[in-house]
């Protein structure tokens, strides 16, 4: 009984630990803006960290913050700006592939499904460099 007890608990730890594991990803993809007619800019270094309930998004051109979680499963995890809810992304965790958006505040037609703002592009995990 005492070693199942001793199990358990060091299983209950783990998971705890593993939920609160920082998973770092370089990015790298293209930006777009359809209010300044700016499109598919270059965009390198930046990178996301997932952790707990929260993305924090750095260095990727008009998107940097950290949102909180809406949506998650074995594909990926969506995320939204706790402030400012028309910026949104979704994280692919099988490819990589990392979507961010500014919804429009009134869309225009042809304007891309309505969005202000786009970045497409990849994440892979970040490696030390030595």
């Amino acid at each position: 009984m005492r070693i199942l007890l001793i199990i358990l608990m060091l299983v209950t730890t783990t998971s705890a630990l593993a939920q609160q594991e920082v998973i770092r990803l370089q990015c790298s993809g293209k930006y777009s803006n359809f209010l300044t007619g700016h499109r598919d800019i270059g965009n390198k270094g930046g990178y996301v960290q997932v952790y707990g309930n929260s993305v924090k998004v750095v260095s990727v051109i008009g998107f940097e913050g950290t949102y909180v979680l809406y949506s998650t499963n074995e594909a990926g995890v969506c995320f939204i700006h706790p402030e400012d809810k028309l910026f949104q992304g979704c994280l692919n965790r099988l490819t990589g592939q990392l979507q961010l958006h500014q919804q429009s505040k009134k869309p225009r037609p042809g304007d891309f499904g309505g969005f202000d703002q786009l970045w497409d592009g990849t994440c892979n995990p970040a490696r030390p460099i030595f």
